[in-house]
């Protein structure tokens, strides 16, 4: 929580979500701590799945995760001294349409909700399969 004004951090409005989410579904009352822990299995999943598949598309326009190639360089440090470096790989995230519309609207998810509903934007029916 934030000492001076008694909220709770984004993270621990996350776990809290979570657990309230849980409790909705399930009519069980868990924990913020178990609200972080599905959170952290959650995005442990997310990033062992996208650098094994090197692609992960997130479901509902949220943007995907890719792993990118880098060729060898190399580089000249502060201090002057040239440091080269091999291959390497890196995750990069892309925005999706729904994370752009975040950002125009700071960050109020309710607010692009209301303007996608608005759009004419129709959820893709629960039947348990990937439509991205």
């Amino acid at each position: 929580m934030n000492a001076k004004s008694k909220t709770p951090s984004a993270k621990e409005a996350i776990y809290i979500n979570i657990a309230e989410k849980v409790k909705g579904k399930t009519g069980k009352v868990v924990s913020k701590a178990f609200g972080r822990e599905i959170f952290d299995t959650v995005i442990e999943e997310v990033f062992a799945s996208a650098t094994k598949e090197e692609v992960f598309r997130l479901n509902g326009g949220f943007g995907s995760f890719h792993v990118r190639d880098y060729p060898a360089g190399s580089r000249v440090t502060p201090g002057g001294k040239k440091v080269t470096f091999g291959p390497r790989k890196k995750v990069r995230y892309d925005n999706g349409v729904v994370v752009a519309s975040l950002l125009k609207a700071g960050g109020d998810l309710t607010k692009v909700k209301s303007e996608r509903a608005k759009a004419g934007s129709k959820k893709p029916a629960a039947s348990g399969v990937d439509l991205d």
